[in-house]
C-alpha cells in the first residue's frame, strides 16, 4: 500500500493469464493501467486496461480481471469523508 487517507493506492500486480474472479468494492475504486494489457470487466462489458488508460467502477458494482500478458495497474480506492 503507498498511501492511506481519503484513499488508498494499492500496486497490483499480474502474470499472464491470472484472474481476478468477479467481486465488489465497499468503495468506489479507479483502476490505472500501467504494465501489459488486462481485460476488465464491469457489468458484462469488457474493456481493455493497458498504459495510460482508467476504469471507475462505483460501490458495489461486480466486476473481474483476467491479465492478457504480465503486467501492472494501480488501485486507488476511494474512501471519502
Amino acid at each position: 500500500m503507498l498511501h492511506r487517507g481519503d484513499s488508498e493506492t494499492i500496486i497490483l500486480a499480474f502474470r499472464a493469464g491470472q484472474k481476478m474472479t468477479e467481486h465488489t468494492a465497499a468503495h468506489p475504486i479507479v483502476v490505472l493501467g500501467q504494465v501489459g494489457a488486462i481485460d476488465f470487466t464491469v457489468g458484462g462489458q469488457t474493456s481493455e486496461l493497458t498504459g495510460g488508460t482508467a476504469i471507475r467502477v462505483d460501490t458495489r458494482v461486480p466486476h473481474s480481471l483476467l491479465a492478457r500478458t504480465d503486467g501492472t495497474a494501480t488501485l486507488i480506492v476511494v474512501h471519502g469523508r
